[in-house]
């Protein structure tokens, strides 16, 4: 006979496992206020989720700009977090502080990796997925230096070419993995980087930063690559057509690159998928490789993270100077495409580990159910209520992994065009300005940030090109 208090225990279990929320819940508060444009409310909402994580006061959080060093990135979820965090310093002019928590961020992501080592990769996800480490989806390694790059220029550009340069060595890193390869040694298994598609704003920014430096060849030879991965073909096409046979800029004009941060990005909330072919065969063989004994027919659907993108098509922004049109934006990348493609890569091992876990947890249930049978012939009812209620205890607040990065933008988007020497007032759309003051033969940057189409945008002005009376 089984307990009573190990009865009420298993039903407590199963409510409290029931109760908690998904990830995707969790960080709502703060997606909700961040896609409206609401940029102050968000950044409160994060301050309050890295204080849970970092087991800190919020108001150190705030305070601080969530850089004070008794903040650890490493702990729980809080480097993701940051992550968040670094866009609303960014939309708030801080270019500085998103560059220290982008850094930390990236450092978190670097140790966190996974690369060859499958099988603990599917043991760790037995309890559930929200239960592993994170460590950050494959896209989010390779932007995090790229948005390091972009803020970097905003505060002179001193070490953009370094983080343009660890965007591509990132990248090559992911799409060299050995990931999902001979699993059981015999040449079975299923790598899914292998079927990414390259991010070009890395190689944009290369080209750009060198270019300006007056190393055509090379700026020449990072724009091609641009091209190749699939950036806007007009931006890329006159990059290339510059740096091999044009001007750099007229006499006595600088360059104004514009990159807009348009749209609400991928955010990952729970949906359900049924258990494909491919995922049981993968099922079978990690179940091998980590020594499980699990019964794999008849599971039903399992909860997986489906990307909601909200925002598409977007348009280009026109820009003016007075009723003059100066330039327009084109796509270098559409993130949420980039997630999508990958989620989709990722999904058969995702479904594989659910598979997995589901057999696991129902071989334990059939175990508990023959021991209560065993000590009580008589009660064979009883017995398979202790079965259904030990699977029931296990699974039922299983969720899906649905932690990302949220605010992303749907698309990277630039431009470049050319100005006369002097301060000038730059329409960015509705109720959107910026004031900057170009220099002959130098850059001038401006990043857009606008989640919400229909709203304001903020706009940050690099800290050489504002005029002085706007300088911090």
């Amino acid at each position: 006979m089984v307990p009573r208090s190990i009865r009420i225990a298993a039903c407590a279990a199963a409510l409290v496992a029931a109760a908690c929320r998904a990830p995707d819940q969790r960080i709502a508060p703060f997606a909700d206020a961040w896609g409206r444009g609401d940029f102050a409310r968000a950044e409160t909402e994060i301050d309050r989720l890295v204080a849970e994580d970092a087991q800190v006061d919020v108001q150190l959080v705030a305070g601080s700009r969530g850089l004070d060093e008794s903040i650890d990135p490493g702990k729980r979820d809080v480097f993701l977090f940051l992550q968040e965090k670094s866009m609303t310093r960014l939309a708030a002019g801080d270019a500085d502080a998103t560059i220290d928590l982008l850094r930390r961020a990236r450092d978190v992501l670097a140790a966190r990796w996974t690369d060859a080592d499958i099988a603990g990769w599917l043991a760790a996800g037995l309890a559930d997925d929200t239960f592993r480490q994170y460590g950050g989806a494959d896209y989010e390694h390779v932007l995090t230096p790229a948005l390091l790059a972009i803020a970097d220029l905003l505060e002179g550009g001193q070490d953009a070419f370094a983080y343009a340069l660890q965007v591509g060595e990132v990248q090559e890193r992911v799409l060299g993995s050995t990931f999902g390869e001979n699993v059981d040694g015999q040449g079975n298994g299923y790598n899914p980087r292998k079927t990414y598609q390259r991010v070009a704003l890395g190689a944009y920014v290369e080209g750009l930063v060198r270019e300006r430096a007056g190393y055509s060849s090379e700026a020449f030879k990072a724009y091609e690559r641009a091209r190749e991965w699939g950036a806007a073909p007009a931006v890329v096409v006159a990059a290339c057509e510059r740096t091999s046979n044009g001007v750099y800029a007229p006499a006595g004009h600088g360059v104004v690159h514009v990159f807009r941060f348009a749209g609400r990005g991928p955010r990952l909330v729970q949906g359900t998928s049924p258990l494909t072919d491919s995922a049981l065969f993968l099922a079978n063989i990690g179940a091998l490789v980590i020594g499980e004994n699990v019964g794999l027919l008849g599971q039903t659907a399992v909860p997986v993270p489906v990307v909601r993108a909200e925002d598409r098509p977007i348009p280009e922004l026109e820009i003016r100077v007075g009723e003059e049109v100066v330039g327009s934006t084109s796509t270098v990348l559409d993130v949420t495409a980039v997630a999508e493609q990958q989620l989709a890569a990722n999904l058969p091992w995702i479904l594989a580990r659910a598979a997995i876990r589901r057999g696991v947890k129902a071989v334990a249930a059939k175990a508990v159910q023959d021991a209560v049978q065993k000590n009580n012939p008589d009660e064979s009812g009883f017995a398979l209520f202790a079965g259904i209620l030990t699977n029931l205890v296990l699974t039922a607040g299983e969720k899906a992994d649905t932690r990302n990065w949220t605010s992303l933008p749907a698309r990277v988007q630039v431009a470049r065009f050319t100005l006369p020497a002097g301060e000038h007032a730059l329409d960015l759309g509705p109720g959107a300005q910026a004031a900057v003051r170009v220099a002959a033969g130098k850059d001038s940057f401006v990043l857009v940030i606008q989640p919400d189409l229909s709203r304001t945008a903020a706009v940050v002005t690099d800290v050489y090109s504002r005029p002085p009376e706007s300088r911090p």
